[in-house]
């Protein structure tokens, strides 16, 4: 149970990460387009 807590917590800050690149890669984009 604990070690599925752990994987569980890893998976959703992978999740965020990957936001958090999505949302830097797009406002690199509008940026260029200005």
């Amino acid at each position: 149970e604990r070690r599925r807590q752990d994987e569980i917590q890893m998976a959703e800050r992978k999740l965020k990460e990957e936001q958090e690149i999505a949302e830097r890669r797009r406002q690199d984009e509008i940026a260029e387009r200005k």
